[in-house]
Parts: structure tokens; C-alpha cells; sequence
């Protein structure tokens, strides 16, 4: 998928077939981000009027528009498993980390930092997110369920030096990662 220019929309390139690019489109607005679902059967975009739409690439269909954002989204994140996405935007005013349902499109839990966040990750089933903050450092969240309500929940905070790089955190298997090892790795290299 490209967003470069393209009057307000995404061109679809099938580069098994040699058919023209189709056109994913929201007249009024430019795309922003996108992100593909693990097995490449729906494309999430972010728009600059505040929305998430997710397409069928197949039939160059908009499945659903998700309006929750007061800003525009600047963070997509996949659950390897393709059931869920996290949404954050990168301004103040919208602070939100959002998770959604890959499956009925509802918004399943949202969390509200003190900070807008830096950068996000989840796991591959989307048990747990993390997001640093610049001045909160690394935070981890649990997707958690009670009857059927989920939350995101507040796990632990560690104020560590956080230089401007992507955080490349391995969740595998589902491991909740000790925070505490990460302190001492950053006092060893002072």
C-alpha cells in the first residue's frame, strides 16, 4: 500500500497480476498511517479527520470506520494472532491507547496515560502492552476481563533513561518481562 499524494487515498498494488492499482479512498481527507493484518486479509488505515478504517484488499471494500480519537492516529499496532490492534495518536490532546477487535471492530479497552506515549508494542495475542513516556520511561499494561468488561491495567513503571529509539521488546510465549532486569542492565552501562 502507498499513501504518497494520491488524491486522499491508498493505491493497492497486486504484484502477482499486472491489473492497474485500486484505490482505497476518503474523499475529503489524506491518509496518514497504515498497517496490515498478519495474514494480509484487511488493511488498517489512519486518516487526518481522526479515523480508522479497515479494507478488504481483495475487493478494495471499506469494511468499518472507527471514530474514537480526538487527534490523528500515528500508532498502529497488529496482535500477531490478528484479533486485536492498539490505536495511539502522537499529540497531547489525545493521550488514549485504544485496543480494538480485529473480529466485530468494537473497541475492547482503552487506558489513558498521564503523557502521550511515545512508542507502543503488544504481544502477540495482545495479553500485554507496553509504551514508554518520556518522562515515565517503560510502562506495561494487562489486557484483563471481568465477565464482559475488559480494561487495560496498570502491571508496572520503571523510570529508566529512554533514548530515542523504537522499543524492541520481546513478549514471546506470553512472558511478562521483569522490569527490574532492565534497571540493572541500565546501571551497569553507566
Amino acid at each position: 500500500a502507498s499513501g504518497k499524494d494520491i488524491s486522499h487515498g491508498f493505491q493497492l498494488f497486486n504484484l502477482n497480476q499486472r491489473s492497474l492499482p485500486r484505490l482505497l479512498s476518503n474523499a475529503s481527507e489524506d491518509p496518514y498511517r497504515s498497517a496490515w493484518s498478519p495474514c494480509g486479509l484487511t488493511l488498517i488505515t489512519t486518516w487526518w479527520d481522526c479515523s480508522i478504517r479497515l479494507w478488504s484488499p481483495a475487493t478494495a471494500n471499506q469494511l468499518v470506520v472507527l471514530k474514537h480519537h480526538e487527534d490523528a492516529v500515528a500508532k498502529i499496532v497488529v496482535s500477531q494472532d490478528g484479533l486485536l490492534f492498539l490505536s495511539a495518536c502522537e499529540s497531547s490532546a489525545d493521550s488514549q491507547l485504544c485496543v480494538w477487535s480485529m473480529v466485530d471492530f468494537s473497541l475492547v479497552a482503552s487506558f489513558t496515560p498521564d503523557e502521550r506515549p511515545e512508542e507502543v508494542t503488544m504481544t502477540d495475542t495482545g495479553s500485554f502492552v507496553a509504551y514508554s513516556s518520556a518522562s515515565h520511561g517503560l510502562i506495561t499494561l494487562a489486557l484483563t476481563s471481568t465477565g464482559n468488561t475488559c480494561s487495560l491495567q496498570l502491571l508496572k513503571s520503571v523510570s529508566v533513561e529512554v533514548e530515542s529509539r523504537s522499543i524492541q521488546t520481546d513478549f514471546s510465549a506470553e512472558k511478562h518481562l521483569d522490569l527490574e532486569d532492565v534497571d540493572s542492565d541500565t546501571d551497569s552501562n553507566d
